[in-house]
C-alpha cells in the first residue's frame, strides 16, 4: 500500500525517545568525564611525561625483574615469534619435538649476553632457551638441537636467535 504511512504505537516512540536521551547522556558524560580528569587524545605529551610513561610500561611488561613472572608473560609471544627465526637457521629440514601442551620456549632467564645489555640495558631481554627441536644434516639424519631466543617483551619482537649442536 504505496502512500500510507505505517503507524506506531505510542509506547514504541516513547521508547525510541528514551534511548536517544540515554545515549546524549552517555556521550556527554564521557565528554565532561575526559575534560574533567585532563584525558585528551589531542593533547601531546612532554619528553618527562613519555619517558615516564616508557618507564610504567618496562616495569609492567618485565614484572619489574622477576624473571618467572615476566618469562611467563612473555612465552607464548616468543614461541611463535622465535620458532620461524630458528627454522631459518637450519639448513635442511626441521621437527618440532614438542607435544601439543608443552611450549616451545621453556626455560627463561634474562639476557647477560654483553652487547645485548650495552644495547638495551639490564633484565630487558628475555633469553628463552630449549631443546626441543631436531634439524636435519645432510646425510637425511635427525640431530636435537640447543636453541636460544633473545626476546624482546616491550615490543614482542625477537632480538636474535641462536643454535648450538
Amino acid at each position: 500500500m504505496r502512500g500510507q504511512r505505517k503507524v506506531y504505537p505510542k509506547w514504541q516512540w516513547r521508547l525510541v525517545q528514551i534511548m536517544g536521551v540515554i545515549a546524549v547522556l552517555i556521550w556527554g558524560g564521557g565528554y565532561y568525564l575526559s575534560s574533567k580528569y585532563g584525558v585528551n587524545p589531542d593533547r601531546k605529551l612532554t619528553a618527562t611525561e613519555l619517558r615516564q610513561q616508557q618507564a610504567q610500561e618496562l616495569a609492567r611488561v618485565t614484572c619489574d625483574g622477576d624473571i618467572q613472572c615476566a618469562g611467563s608473560r612473555s612465552q607464548g609471544m616468543a614461541g611463535l615469534k622465535c620458532a620461524p627465526e630458528i627454522e631459518k637457521l637450519a639448513k635442511y629440514d626441521v621437527r618440532w619435538t614438542d607435544g601439543i601442551t608443552e611450549p616451545k620456549m621453556p626455560n627463561a632467564r634474562w639476557s647477560e649476553r654483553s652487547d645485548i645489555v650495552k644495547r638495551f640495558g639490564e633484565q630487558r631481554i628475555i633469553e628463552f632457551h630449549g631443546d626441543k627441536i631436531q634439524m636435519q644434516n645432510g646425510f637425511g639424519a635427525y640431530r636435537r638441537v640447543d636453541y636460544e631466543c633473545d626476546f624482546d617483551p616491550l615490543n614482542d619482537a625477537v632480538v636474535a636467535v641462536r643454535v648450538y649442536d
